[in-house]
C-alpha cells in the first residue's frame, strides 16, 4: 500500500467555472446526505465537462481553501475472504462497508461505515479518526463499526484490503438539496 498522501494532487480537468463557490459548512447545512440513494456512472472528463456546461441546476461548487477539486485517500477494510466485497457484488442486503478516509484539503481523517438496508437506502456514519492509523482498526474503531452495523463481532476479521486516491469535485443543487460528485485520477 502507498503511504498516505504520497500521490501529488493533479490539476482538475473539469470545467466548473460557471458555478459559484459554497463552503463545506454551507454544503453540509443544505445537503449533508448521510442517508441517501446513490447512482454511480463511469464517464470521461469530456462528458462530465459537457454535463457541467449544459446542466440546468441552481448549483454551487464545493470550494475549500480556494480549491474546487479535493484530494481523498480511502483505505477499505474487508475479511480475508472478501466477504464485504462479495456482499456488494451480489447486492446482498443488508450489507456494510468500512473505510478510513483522509481528506487532504482539510487534513481531517474519518472512519466511515456505510450500511445498505433491505430497501436500498444507504446510511453513512462517521467518526473522527487518527490520520496515523488509517491502515489499522483501533479498538475504538472496531467498537464504532459494531455499533454502526448493530452486529457484535462484525469488525473482528477486518483488515486493510484496498487503498484508493483520487480527486473529487462536488456540485450542490440548491433547489433539490442533492449533490453530484465527479472523481478523477482514480
Amino acid at each position: 500500500m502507498t503511504e498516505m498522501g504520497s500521490t501529488p494532487i493533479q490539476p482538475s480537468e473539469l470545467s466548473s467555472q460557471r458555478f459559484s463557490s459554497i463552503t463545506l459548512d454551507e454544503m453540509n447545512a443544505i445537503a449533508a446526505l448521510q442517508t441517501r440513494v446513490d447512482r454511480k456512472y463511469i464517464v470521461t472528463s469530456e462528458l462530465c465537462n459537457a454535463l457541467f456546461e449544459t446542466i440546468k441546476i441552481n448549483g454551487q461548487i464545493l470550494t475549500v481553501k480556494e480549491k474546487r477539486s479535493m484530494g481523498y485517500q480511502s483505505v477499505y477494510f474487508d475479511t480475508p475472504d472478501l466477504d464485504l466485497y462479495k456482499d456488494a457484488a451480489y447486492k446482498r442486503r443488508p450489507r456494510f462497508k468500512a473505510r478510513t478516509r483522509f481528506y487532504r484539503s482539510t487534513g481531517i481523517a474519518m472512519l466511515e461505515v456505510k450500511t445498505k438496508d433491505g430497501r436500498g437506502k444507504t446510511v453513512k456514519l462517521r467518526t473522527p479518526y487518527d490520520a496515523d492509523s488509517l491502515y489499522e482498526l483501533t479498538e475504538s474503531g472496531k467498537t464504532f463499526i459494531e455499533k454502526a452495523t448493530k452486529t457484535p463481532g462484525s469488525s473482528e476479521n477486518l483488515r486493510p484490503t484496498l487503498t484508493s486516491q483520487y480527486q473529487r469535485t462536488t456540485i450542490v443543487d440548491l433547489d433539490t438539496s442533492t449533490r453530484m460528485t465527479c472523481d478523477e485520477y482514480l
